[in-house]
């Protein structure tokens, strides 16, 4: 290559960059111009500057409106990411403690199902044990007295039986109360949400 057309080469890569750099001076411009204008900030030269500017960049009222539109985009965006950022501050923890309490909850509802389904088979239980006793009144009349309740001499043994009976009915209790603990344990496990015992 000659030397000359070395300069010129040379010449075009200069423009070349001159140009790009005028037209990111104008693009500066232009936005802070819209920043100006989207936050009511506009100066007493903006209207003039913002035509010549548009007129270099070539660009439209509707390149401009999609300008101040992007603004609105862009700070909803960031917002949004920030908030998510501060709000992830604590959120492995807020989200185990959030399933614990869930599978917790799960465990709960079955409990309180049982538990109203035990209570309201009470009622028939009653009614039931009643029958027995009248019925057994009326086959064994001589192990009762004359208003039909069981003599005074089987008292020691009723209230034994009795005492039996809650007995049973206190551990039975009991061991519902540890397995729907150990379903609860088993789950935090089985998830990593606890240690196994």
């Amino acid at each position: 290559m000659s030397n000359l057309l070395g300069q010129v080469s040379e010449i075009r890569q200069q423009d070349a960059e001159l140009l790009r750099q005028h037209e990111a001076d104008d693009k500066k411009k232009f936005f802070e111009i819209v920043l100006r204008d989207h936050f009511g900030k506009t100066e007493g030269g903006d209207a003039q500057e913002l035509l010549n500017v548009m007129q270099m960049l070539e660009l439209t009222e509707t390149d401009y409106a999609n300008a101040l539109q992007a603004i609105d985009q862009v700070c909803e965006a960031a917002a949004e990411q920030q908030r998510l950022d501060a709000a992830m501050k604590g959120q492995p923890k807020r989200y185990r403690e959030a399933r614990i309490k869930m599978l917790t909850a799960n465990v709960d509802v079955k409990r309180f199902q049982r538990e109203v389904h035990d209570e309201s088979k009470l009622p028939s239980e009653l009614n039931a044990a009643k029958q027995v006793v009248k019925d057994m009144a009326e086959s064994h009349p001589m192990l009762f007295d004359e208003s039909g309740q069981p003599l005074a001499l089987l008292d020691p043994a009723i209230k034994q039986s009795k005492s039996e009976r809650q007995a049973a009915a206190k551990q039975y209790s009991e061991q519902v109360k540890a397995a729907f603990d150990s379903d609860l344990q088993r789950k935090l496990v089985t998830q990593g949400l606890a240690e196994p015992e």
